[in-house]
């Protein structure tokens, strides 16, 4: 079993000049910057909505927001606060970023909310040399001895032109409890726990790509990892 792997796919959040996150948050060299949240009791304030009515959270994450097509006359509230929260991040992000950090931000963020379906995610970089790089992603995990399962991984990240790296090698934890946090609690330990599992990713630069492109080929993804989706996939919301 060979690990694929090409440094091309590699970023790194704390050396790279802009980063924009899986999530996307927005880095510099590693800082946080605040474009990437917003507080939303001022905001609601701001703009003379009740909070309680619209979000129970105090921030929210760009990527994240949600979109009603009811015409309702709550729904056509919900839509105007979320129009509220785009145009608050927007004018941080203008206010704080590079033209070339907010359109590069930008393009991640439309991928994430055209395609960011748990399944596949997308996270990129600026480097110091100013190279551009979107990632697409998506994830894996099996147990380390299922020799013939790992194959079947491998066999498809070299179909797809995958790139891989392993994110993690640990021991499975299942563990539940009965009667949890009393004098009776229980341990019940299951049958592969502590036994050693893999975690990996495969992915591929996308940079270069449209909405219209994208799509086509998230689509040809979707199909040649269709097999080991089903049975080694890692969703992640």
């Amino acid at each position: 079993m060979t690990t694929v792997i090409d440094n091309k796919c590699q970023l790194n959040a704390q050396t790279a000049a802009f980063f924009v996150s899986a999530l996307g948050e927005m880095e510099r060299k590693g800082e946080l910057l605040d474009c990437s949240s917003i507080n939303l009791a001022h905001l609601a304030k701001e703009k003379g909505f009740d909070l309680k009515n619209v979000f129970n959270s105090s921030f929210r994450v760009f990527n994240k927001l949600l979109v009603s097509e009811d015409t309702t006359k709550e729904s056509k509230e919900f839509t105007r606060w979320n129009n509220a929260i785009e145009y608050e991040f927007d004018r941080r992000m203008r206010n704080t970023l590079t033209v070339t950090e907010y359109y590069f931000a930008k393009k991640i963020h439309l991928f994430q909310e055209k395609f960011g379906d748990g399944r596949f995610r997308f996270y990129g970089e600026i480097s110091s040399d100013t190279t551009q790089k979107i990632i697409l992603c998506t994830e894996f995990l099996e147990f380390i001895d299922n020799d013939k399962g790992w194959e079947k991984i491998y066999s498809v990240a070299k179909a797809t032109n995958a790139n891989t790296w392993v994110m993690r090698e640990d021991p499975h934890l299942d563990i539940s409890w009965t009667n949890y946090n009393t004098p009776e609690q229980v341990e019940h330990r299951g049958p592969d726990h502590n036994r050693m599992e893999r975690q990996i990713e495969f992915a591929w630069r996308v940079e270069t790509h449209t909405v219209k492109s994208l799509y086509v080929f998230i689509k040809k993804l979707q199909k040649e990892t269709k097999e080991i989706w089903s049975d080694f996939g890692v969703a992640i919301l």
